[in-house]
């Protein structure tokens, strides 16, 4: 009696059929996002300055160091990465909105702005309070 095993299919190839299903369907998605961005090429700049407000809006809304470095973190590698993607209008797109986020958030570190922003409106309401300010 020869014993044998399962065949080893484990470095064989996708079947033909499966490679050129995702193939189709990741090229067709990307053909398309490239013909909308070519078609509406004219309103891609103003997305930039939509950018840089989000990044501004982030600035206000995340309240500690670490949402802040997360955001940055993660804006800087969309903007790396839509960079790195080349080769047509999406990727470009993506890396100059994200890179205006990270403008728009960024802040250079040396001074605690939310300790800072505290302090002034803690002063403002004390001297409010205090019966100052227009009468």
């Amino acid at each position: 009696m020869q014993w044998t095993s399962a065949p080893n299919i484990g470095e064989a190839p996708l079947p033909q059929r499966a490679r050129s299903y995702w193939k189709t369907r990741f090229s067709t998605a990307h053909e398309g996002l490239e013909n909308l961005l070519e078609a509406e090429r004219a309103q891609l700049p103003p997305w930039f300055v939509v950018g840089f407000g989000t990044g501004i809006a982030a600035w206000f809304a995340l309240g500690s160091d670490w949402q802040w470095k997360l955001f940055l973190s993660l804006a800087a590698a969309c903007a790396a990465a839509g960079f790195a993607i080349g080769g047509g209008r999406a990727g470009r797109a993506l890396g100059w909105f994200a890179l205006a986020s990270t403008i728009g958030c960024g802040e250079d570190g040396t001074v605690d702005t939310s300790v800072l922003v505290g302090i002034r409106v803690g002063t403002v309401r004390s001297f409010y309070a205090a019966g100052g300010g227009p009468s």
